[in-house]
């Protein structure tokens, strides 16, 4: 089935419920607003996105799971939480058409996933999530 990728971007960045995608991005801004006190940029690639599955991936496996691992941090690491406040900025997805091909990092504030989303299954994304986002900010503490 042929998505109309511009459609769909319209849809999801003006605020509307679509059959695609239940939630949209200035409701996760919010939320992510609500949790850590400081606005977050969302960019994801639409151009990358070319079937449902993997647009679907973009609030279930993706921006779900970066949501509650940093909720999770927060709510039980203080030290932590004010960290991610001051130094996360920004969420950059892109859907690559190599399988193989895997690309997760948090840089000067940004977190980067790259990948097959349509072959990500939610637990191994929220897994290599977690492990990323606890390491980096705890060590940040440690230091």
């Amino acid at each position: 089935m042929e998505i109309n990728k511009k459609l769909l971007a319209e849809v999801v960045q003006t605020g509307c419920k679509s059959n695609l995608i239940e939630a949209c991005i200035p409701e996760y801004k919010n939320k992510f607003k609500q949790l850590i006190s400081t606005d977050i940029e969302i960019d994801i690639d639409w151009q990358s996105f070319d079937n449902e599955v993997s647009l679907s991936q973009i609030q279930y496996n993706i921006i779900d799971s970066v949501y509650y691992i940093l909720e999770y941090i927060c709510k039980y690491d203080e030290s932590v939480a004010q960290k991610i406040k001051a130094r996360f900025s920004s969420i950059e997805i892109k859907d690559l058409s190599e399988k193989d091909i895997k690309y997760i990092e948090l840089f000067d504030g940004k977190l980067s996933l790259f990948a097959d989303w349509e072959q990500q299954s939610k637990e191994s994304t929220y897994e290599e999530l977690q492990a990323l986002l606890e390491k980096r900010f705890r060590s940040e503490v440690l230091n």
